[in-house]
């Protein structure tokens, strides 16, 4: 995918954002200020018919009853690490892996319920790169950088008033070139993951 592509998918993908807030929390907003949580989540990537697995921690702020936006950090191996088989052979380039981050907003379907629909949308940068063996220890390779977007559904279980769970499934979107021997939009494809959430207030 070229600059201009991609800038055109940033631009979407914000315009996506600045609408389902708008829409959602518009009059709507039950708290005076907004809720921070907490949050990490284990999941797995479709790749290539192979099952690669994530983990990640997010840091969000409930907007309303109905919306929140959080900046997210996740990880996956891309091949196995030396002392560790993870099962996955994306690339044939020993210790790979993928560093995703960015910002994800969720819109709920109803004010408050213990079962919540939702939808989500997200958007970030993905960097990937190797471990390389010098004079017995480890250095990080230059990292390759892409864009990418997702877009999910999910249903959410809160449990307490401040503690809540995530069933999330969607589709990722990564635009980029051949990066070591992984072809180009290689990376895109199906997720499922299960996210913790807990409220500090």
């Amino acid at each position: 995918m070229n600059k201009n592509s991609t800038k055109q998918l940033a631009v979407l993908m914000i315009i996506a954002f600045t609408t389902m807030t708008t829409l959602f929390a518009a009059d709507r907003c039950e708290y005076l200020s907004p809720r921070i949580y907490l949050g990490i989540d284990y999941g797995h990537s479709v790749v290539e018919e192979q099952e690669v697995p994530n983990v990640g921690i997010t840091v969000g702020s409930k907007l309303s009853s109905r919306t929140s936006t959080e900046i997210f950090a996740r990880i996956e191996p891309l091949s196995n690490f030396p002392g560790e088989n993870f099962g996955v052979d994306i690339t044939e380039t020993e210790a790979t892996f993928a560093f995703s981050s960015g910002l994800a907003v969720t819109a709920r379907m109803f004010h408050d319920a213990a079962f919540n629909p939702f939808v989500q949308a997200g958007i970030g940068t993905m960097a990937i790169g190797h471990l390389i063996s010098e004079d017995d220890e480890y250095v990080m390779s230059n990292l390759e950088y892409v864009m990418h977007g997702t877009v999910a559904t999910g249903l959410e279980v809160n449990i307490f008033q401040g503690v809540s769970i995530q069933f999330v499934h969607g589709y990722r979107y990564i635009p980029h070139r051949r990066i070591f021997d992984i072809e180009p939009h290689t990376l895109s494809g199906s997720f499922n993951s299960v996210a913790f959430k807990a409220y500090l207030d």
